[in-house]
């Protein structure tokens, strides 16, 4: 525990097992799709247009998944910082019913109207066809990445960071393997292009999924650490209903340290830990009171974010390929800051979940501090790399020239994104505030940017490279409204 006052080495001792296993996480999914990127480039530029506006239908799912780990992530830290673990294998429990409904949906979608929801992101006929196919082949890893990712959720937040962060490495190596091989016709396999880079999707995201599960399992049976309660699930009598209500919720539960897990936080075990009953009505209110904002909030820069694709995909496929490799560069670099603002928010969370509120207003502020300095850091290398960018990237004369100006533009956006993730992203939801969020990025994008940008791309009609400078102020059109609530330390709060 952190002394009252804590120095940066404190900081930075507790902060590195939460954040860098994240970071590592999110940058071996973004490798992912990087590789997926340049492989596809290198068959045919139209398929990597038309599977980089198909992911768009997939990344508004993420956007409501998202909103339902920030949520869980609100509750678990908190309460796994004060020391009820019944209350996160509550939480944990419901979130998954809800994700499960929500990912069956999507799937449905994805399987029954692909044609349809390629139309909206772009007017071309080859890539609606492609784009279709895609989707219909994936349809399936929505409910698989939706399971995965709530039991990744219940790992990070619950010291075992480590644990998640080996199994999306794993199924991203294999992402990356399969890919290959149905994609170039490896191993005297057929090529089988767009039709590959799916296949491969739906066996890393089921590989990923049933890992996730076991280990869950694994761990409540060896180590009485929480997991969802999947009879819970499922419609069953009343009687069933208050067996499982109790189990694993009335008895007290113990932690003990587990070095294996490359964290400072600890597993539960049976020496220290407790548990009291907290009602399930309670713990749903205040996970949907914390979710809603956060899933309005996703909704909103998401949507801006997916129109910002659509209108590049009416500018040309040479557009859209520049922007899908521009967007590949940009996430790989910014994942220390998803890192960082994840990583910091369980670090907040369970500080201020253990009334600590004084502690909590130090970290925060060297969070900031941090955040700022690793935006610079990251602008930099983005300009210090680009020449090779532009040397391999293997597009046309068009696309290349394009992404050279776009590569200029993400140096700076990435400083404000940094300051951003930090705050909207990680400090403000640890505390429960998730309202700020939503009405921040409400006003930027959808009443300043959007109308800006498709003035300047439907109505004036100005250069793809103009277009792209508008539709990338957002994040420092924020930053000054975020730094003034930051010090107002309305965040400041402990929801348990």
């Amino acid at each position: 525990m952190m002394a009252s006052e804590p120095t940066f080495r404190d900081f930075v001792r507790q902060l590195c097992p939460l954040a860098l296993p994240i970071a590592f996480q999110q940058f071996v999914l973004v490798l992912s799709n990087a590789f997926d990127v340049f492989m596809l480039a290198a068959v045919d530029q139209n398929a990597l247009s038309a599977v980089s506006l198909a992911t768009q239908f997939q990344f508004i799912f993420d956007l409501f998944l998202m909103a339902f780990t920030i949520g869980s992530s609100t509750l678990i830290a908190q309460y796994w910082g004060k020391g009820d673990v019944g209350a996160v294998q509550q939480v944990i429990t419901f979130v998954m019913r809800h994700t499960i409904a929500l990912s069956a949906v999507f799937a449905v979608l994805a399987a029954a109207i692909p044609h349809l929801l390629m139309r909206i992101t772009t007017n071309d006929n080859v890539l609606i066809d492609l784009g279709s196919h895609y989707l219909a082949v994936t349809s399936l890893a929505f409910v698989l990445i939706g399971v995965s990712q709530i039991n990744l959720c219940l790992f990070k937040n619950t010291g075992r960071a480590r644990t998640g962060t080996i199994i999306s490495a794993v199924g991203v190596a294999l992402h990356i393997v399969v890919s290959a091989t149905l994609l170039f016709g490896w191993f005297g396999m057929s090529r089988l292009g767009v039709t590959g880079v799916a296949i491969s999707t739906v066996v890393s995201r089921a590989v990923e999924c049933a890992w996730s599960c076991w280990k869950v399992r694994q761990d409540s049976r060896r180590h009485n650490a929480p997991g969802v309660q999947w009879r819970a699930l499922l419609p069953v009598s009343a009687q069933c209903k208050a067996k499982v209500e109790t189990t694993g919720i009335n008895r007290t539960v113990n932690a003990k340290a587990d070095p294996a897990n490359g964290s400072g936080n600890t597993i539960p075990g049976n020496t220290g830990r407790r548990t009291t009953r907290t009602s399930m009505s309670i713990l749903e209110r205040d996970y949907w009171r914390y979710t809603l904002p956060v899933l309005g909030n996703e909704i909103i820069w998401g949507g801006g974010f997916a129109t910002y694709t659509v209108i590049m995909g009416h500018l040309g496929t040479d557009a859209v390929a520049a922007n899908s490799v521009a967007n590949i560069i940009k996430d790989l670099l910014v994942c220390l800051c998803a890192g960082l603002g994840s990583g910091g928010g369980i670090l907040l969370g369970g500080i201020m979940g253990r009334g600590e509120l004084a502690q909590a207003r130090h970290v925060g502020r060297w969070l900031c501090r941090s955040a700022l300095a690793l935006g610079v850091a990251i602008g930099a290398v983005i300009l210090m790399i680009r020449p090779l960018v532009l040397r391999w990237s293997l597009l046309d004369a068009q696309a290349n020239e394009y992404l050279s100006g776009m590569l200029l533009v993400c140096a700076y956006y990435v400083v404000g994104k940094a300051l951003n993730s930090i705050t909207v992203g990680g400090i403000f939801p640890a505390g429960g505030d998730s309202r700020f969020g939503m009405v921040c990025d409400a006003v930027t994008i959808w009443v300043i940017v959007i109308p800006m940008g498709m003035l300047a791309a439907f109505v004036w009609q100005l250069p793809v490279m103009a277009v792209y400078v508008i539709l990338n102020i957002d994040e420092l059109l924020k930053i000054p409204a975020v730094i003034v609530h930051y010090r107002t330390h309305r965040w400041l709060r402990n929801v348990t």
